[in-house]
């Protein structure tokens, strides 16, 4: 399957077109997934948008959750004793609690720091264990500057007005294309903007159900080589 996926991502970079990863993970997390080396990468994506690369690694946009916003985040969580996963520059947890196991399981995370955050730390993403119990009290604690992503297995908070898709506006500024001239495959909820502004927007058939309820364009599975086989499918690779 991975084979198959890079045969098309390089089938892609020979006929003309720019390729980029866009992630939730920061550019940290990225490293550890092993594919760095594996393509001549154009740009990357990263953090929801807070971080934008190009393809020699230099950072070339940052937005991140404000100093102020993240402290309200940790003091909500210590308030309701919540453990809070911190991405960005840095990736810790202040308690690994059952809750932060199930999501770095699920995400296959590796190298978690268990500390509290120092002034130093800067964050693209704090993340919270998923119930019905936090989400309500998050809403009703109305922090500024956050905006969270309410996940099946967790709650993914970004700054408000970040997402993938306002990191590839930038991306597409700095390439000269219009900011919907491109072709994107997602599979979580937080990929819906991205998506939706595509020239061409296309979920995983293993993605967020909720995606496949707004997105007309629906590729195979991940795990049955589904982006080699829509782009084959649909002539953009032989």
């Amino acid at each position: 399957v991975v084979k198959k996926h890079i045969d098309a991502i390089r089938q892609l970079k020979q006929k003309g077109f720019k390729v980029c990863t866009c992630t939730g993970r920061p550019m940290n997390l990225v490293e550890e997934l092993n594919i760095l080396d594996l393509i001549e990468w154009d740009s990357h994506v990263t953090g929801n948008g807070s971080f934008v690369y190009d393809k020699d690694y230099h950072l070339i946009h940052q937005e991140t959750i404000s100093e102020a916003s993240a402290q309200a985040i940790f003091d909500f969580a210590k308030k309701n004793n919540l453990s809070v996963m911190g991405m960005g520059t840095v990736f810790i947890v202040t308690q690994l609690d059952q809750a932060q196991k199930d999501i770095i399981d699920f995400f296959h995370f590796k190298n978690i720091e268990e500390r509290e955050p120092v002034q130093s730390d800067t964050f693209s993403n704090l993340v919270l264990g998923y119930s019905q119990d936090t989400k309500e009290k998050l809403e009703k604690a109305n922090i500024d500057g956050i905006e969270p992503v309410y996940m099946p297995h967790c709650i993914d908070i970004k700054r408000a007005g970040i997402s993938k898709y306002q990191g590839i506006k930038v991306l597409m500024d700095t390439f000269g294309y219009g900011h919907h001239d491109y072709l994107a495959f997602g599979d979580s909820y937080i990929d819906l903007e991205m998506l939706e502004n595509a020239k061409m927007g296309v979920v995983m058939d293993n993605g967020d159900p909720r995606l496949k309820e707004k997105i007309d364009h629906v590729a195979p599975a991940s795990s049955e080589a589904g982006l080699y086989i829509y782009l084959k499918q649909h002539h953009f690779i032989d």
